[in-house]
């Protein structure tokens, strides 16, 4: 099976792109069907979303995180055409369960990080299924290529698998590697430029709400802060679902000043197949 290529085209949403972002009056939430909603994990497509998402206060804070101007929905689609081609606004297509993308925080901070192909083999998840890996990595190089052994499941009985690891920044200053796993050769990640990036599991439910996005935010957040999160243990996020159950706007306060903000959300094919993936993106201010 081949992946599908993503363009390479990818840039960086300008400061004046996120102010046009803060101007606008409040987000009217969009719901949408289930039959339009673009495919998650093993290839189904995501539940129908509520019309109006709720809250997730995930602290013991005062509910919403609404300390800014919630941008419109024009602002929005104006400064994400900056994405275009890129994970952060597409899903990865993924029709037999493959590729899929799955993330490691590493929680190093260090400017200037590189990883060769050995200190990648020794990472936890590559380590666990005995990669063997060419290539180093830093943030915004090429990727890293790694063959794997040892998947378990009928579904990957007799494929040859391989992850195409990069190296991003996510939250709190630190560091992660965003793989994406599938079948015999490199599945090309288009990966915005000069921003944070953080990989979250939401619930598997009936449907997507903002409330169940935001929650999937928080808990990607946390991960990234520290093993045990108690760096995010009062955030609070607001999420609004965008165009469809796909998408969602979201913001998150009462965190570092690196990780709170707004975050744009789009669901993509994940290694957990009783719950969706969603990849997270910070507009950069």
């Amino acid at each position: 099976m081949r992946s599908m290529t993503l363009p390479r085209s990818a840039a960086r949403l300008t400061a004046g792109a996120f102010s046009l972002l803060a101007a606008g009056a409040l987000l009217a939430a969009c719901g949408g069907g289930g039959d339009g909603a673009e495919p998650v994990a093993g290839g189904t497509k995501a539940p129908a979303a509520t019309e109006q998402p709720a809250t997730t206060d995930t602290g013991e804070g005062t509910g919403a995180a609404e300390d800014e101007a919630w941008p419109d929905s024009a602002a929005i689609d104006s400064a994400l055409g900056q994405w275009a081609g890129t994970v952060s606004v597409e899903t990865l297509a993924s029709p037999d369960g493959l590729p899929f993308l799955i993330s490691h925080e590493l929680y190093d901070s260090s400017h200037g990080l590189t990883l060769d192909a050995a200190a990648l083999e020794s990472t936890e998840y590559l380590g666990s299924h005995s990669a063997t890996c060419t290539g180093k990595v830093k943030v915004g190089s090429s990727p890293a290529l790694c063959t794997l052994t040892g998947f378990e499941g009928e579904e990957y009985a007799g494929k040859d698998l391989t992850a195409t690891v990069h190296l991003v920044r996510s939250g709190a200053g630190n560091h992660a590697l965003l793989m994406a796993v599938g079948e015999g050769e490199t599945t090309e990640l288009a990966l915005p430029d000069g921003t944070q990036l953080l990989l979250g599991k939401v619930d598997h439910g009936n449907e997507v709400t903002g409330e169940m996005i935001g929650a999937g935010l928080v808990e990607a957040a946390r991960q990234a802060a520290g093993p045990d999160g108690e760096v995010t243990d009062n955030a609070e996020v607001t999420c609004k679902i965008h165009g469809d159950e796909s998408h969602a706007v979201c913001q998150l306060s009462a965190l570092d000043e690196g990780t709170s903000g707004f975050w744009y959300a789009t669901v993509q094919p994940g290694s957990d197949y009783e719950g969706y993936t969603y990849l997270y993106t910070q507009f950069i201010e």
